[in-house]
């Protein structure tokens, strides 16, 4: 193992930079909320789909008679 130096002007500017970090337990919360809005964001999106195209198909099959 080689050791390393650092001067008091590294040592804390990486001691800044690790507090800086956001908490590891913190991004995965923030990252397990994110999927969980993008899924429901997703499925709303396939909800109104399909309720337009009922609609459309409903407007269709009237238009017809």
């Amino acid at each position: 193992m080689r050791k390393v130096s650092l001067d008091l002007g590294q040592a804390l500017s990486v001691f800044d930079t690790a507090l800086q970090l956001p908490d590891t337990d913190e991004v995965q919360a923030q990252r397990e909320q994110d999927e969980y809005s993008n899924e429901l964001v997703d499925f709303h999106e396939a909800r109104l789909i399909e309720v337009r195209r009922r609609r459309l198909s409903l407007a269709r099959t009237r238009s017809v008679r």
